[in-house]
């Protein structure tokens, strides 16, 4: 494909493979995506899916056996070394912390990052906080916890100012009330300051909330590229609404089943004597149809004991697109 040597970032990698033992494993196939300026992408998928690939492909660190992309106007392939002054890739836990010095303290880890790399020194208390690392910033990285560690790695590439971050799953490790922080910090980076994030990760509710559009990556190839909400907005799978309730009958579900939008009504009586039951209703917008059965169930003298509406989610687009749930191993996450 042609490229756009106007658009802020845009790649399209006809192929990638890399040598594993000695077999040739197609490690990104056909994949061809644009991001703008300012906005936070995330790229969603399992391990083995290409995000790490990808990643060190926009760093120049790998060479695409084809295709070519385009940062900021300069093609990575042709100018090799106009990148590294636009690109900062920051690892995450099990590739990073290649320049921290178990024996100093974070906060000279930092100032050692700064020194060799000619670094605004100012960035060093900004990068300690939004790791939420203030506390232990004088005490030695030997001490450390692997979470402590993970913040540690993160703000190391914080220090850096460039106009595009590649971060390959920054937070994995980090407690969730860090990774908060880190979300918000992130946003703001790109909504105030103009950066353009491209963010590698495999948890489906971390993409959902965070990114403004998310590449779902499987084997190499992308799957689905869009906002989050478009993305949902498309897939096929319905919302479910629970209702527990009082005298259920099977007038009310005939009523509830003439609702426009409804898919599917389920009744189930939990106690005859007065009527206990579950209502579980499938339907496309339920927080359109919602009112509409509150109303129809409180017109036939039903009382409600407690609604639940679970609604569709990326995780439910990543399922549609590659047929499988994001396995995740609850043991990588850290303090």
């Amino acid at each position: 494909m042609d490229g756009n040597p106007g658009a802020y970032l845009q790649w399209a990698l006809s192929r990638f493979s890399k040598n594993v033992t000695k077999e040739k494993v197609m490690a990104l196939d056909h994949l061809n995506l644009k991001v703008t300026r300012g906005e936070l992408t995330g790229l969603l998928g399992p391990n083995g899916s290409g995000k790490t690939t990808l990643l060190k492909v926009l760093a120049t660190i790998l060479h695409p056996s084809s295709g070519t992309a385009w940062i900021m106007g300069h093609d990575l392939v042709k100018e090799p070394k106009m990148i590294p002054r636009l690109v900062t890739l920051i690892p995450g836990l099990l590739s990073g912390g290649a320049w921290i010095n178990p024996s100093l303290t974070a906060r000279k880890n930092l100032e050692f990052y700064v020194g060799v790399f000619a670094l605004d020194r100012t960035r060093v208390d900004e990068a300690l906080r939004v790791a939420g690392l203030m506390d232990v910033a004088d005490s030695r990285v030997a001490t450390f916890s692997t979470g402590m560690f993970a913040r540690l790695s993160l703000a190391t590439g914080l220090l850096k100012e460039t106009p595009l971050y590649l971060m390959d799953e920054p937070t994995l490790g980090i407690s969730p009330d860090i990774v908060r922080d880190i979300h918000a910090y992130l946003r703001e980076l790109c909504k105030r300051h103009g950066a353009t994030i491209v963010y590698a990760t495999h948890h489906v509710q971390e993409a959902q909330e965070m990114c403004d559009r998310v590449a779902i990556l499987d084997s190499g190839r992308m799957m689905a590229y869009d906002t989050p909400k478009n993305l949902i907005t498309t897939t096929k799978k319905e919302d479910v609404i629970e209702i527990e309730l009082l005298n259920l009958s099977a007038g009310l579900i005939e009523g509830i089943e003439k609702i426009v939008g409804i898919e599917r009504v389920l009744g189930t009586l939990i106690d005859p004597v007065d009527g206990k039951g579950m209502l579980r209703i499938r339907a496309k917008e339920s927080r359109v149809i919602l009112p509409e059965v509150v109303e129809t169930c409180t017109k036939r003298g039903c009382r409600i004991l407690f609604v639940k509406v679970q609604e569709s989610d990326l995780e439910d687009v990543f399922i549609e697109k590659v047929g499988r749930r994001i396995r995740f191993d609850a043991s990588n996450e850290a303090a």
